[in-house]
C-alpha cells in the first residue's frame, strides 16, 4: 500500500483500495467484490456527512474568529496648551 492521494479518505479494503500504480488499480478492481457496500458506505458518512462536515466547517471558524479577535482601538491622549 502507498501512501497517496487521498490516502486519508481511503480506508483501504473498506471503501476503497490504495495502490502503487496503475496495474495495481487494474488488479485491484478484481477485489472489488470484497468491499461491503453498506460498510462502505457506512465509513464515508460517518465522516463526510453534511451535518459533520459543516460542524467541522464551524469548529475551524469559530477557532479562527477567537483566534485573530480584535482588540480595542488603542485611545491616545493629545494634550495642548494654547
Amino acid at each position: 500500500m502507498t501512501k497517496t492521494l487521498p490516502w486519508w479518505i481511503v480506508i483501504d479494503g473498506e471503501n476503497g483500495f490504495l495502490v502503487a500504480d496503475e496495474q495495481a488499480m487494474t488488479d485491484a478492481i478484481g477485489s472489488l467484490d470484497a468491499i461491503d457496500p453498506i460498510r462502505c458506505r457506512a465509513s464515508v458518512t460517518s465522516r463526510y456527512d453534511s451535518a459533520i462536515v459543516a460542524d467541522g466547517y464551524e469548529a475551524v471558524y469559530r477557532s479562527a474568529a477567537h483566534l485573530h479577535r480584535p482588540t480595542a482601538p488603542r485611545t491616545t491622549t493629545i494634550t495642548t496648551s494654547w
